[in-house]
């Protein structure tokens, strides 16, 4: 699996880890692209809000998240994985895609894959620290 990290922060008013990442699987066993947040707060608790979807969805996902982001179409990577960094990357430098406030960049991945008609699963993940 190739995992690509595009914000790491820490955010001191939560007191918490931040980070936006979006990950390749190895075909045929870990067959998906994930786009994701993930909180980790420094009292043990971490959760995560990831949007799935299957491999053979790459290239729409890689020209909707391109076009989304204005990249001209002499400047996109031939590589589907590429694109989908690249334009992602344009997104959150150009502020379309947000990381604040909770769950936002979440969300606009959601609902940018909805206006392109791309299927993709929810998956939520939670740990929570019970030991103290």
């Amino acid at each position: 699996m190739t995992r690509h990290t595009l914000v790491k922060e820490y955010r001191p008013e939560t007191d918490c880890g931040y980070t936006f990442n979006v990950s390749f699987g190895d075909p045929p066993i870990h067959d998906r692209v994930s786009i994701w947040e993930h909180y980790e707060y420094y009292g043990g608790n971490e959760y995560a809000y990831r949007a799935t979807i299957e491999r053979s969805a790459l290239p729409q996902l890689a020209e909707a998240l391109a076009d989304e982001a204005g990249l001209p179409p002499d400047e996109r990577p031939a590589n589907p994985e590429r694109l989908v960094v690249a334009a992602l990357r344009q997104l959150l430098e150009s502020g379309q895609l947000t990381t604040r406030p909770l769950k936002a960049g979440y969300a606009k991945v959601k609902a940018m894959l909805d206006a392109a008609g791309i299927a993709y699963r929810e998956d939520p993940w939670v740990w929570v620290d019970f030991s103290e």
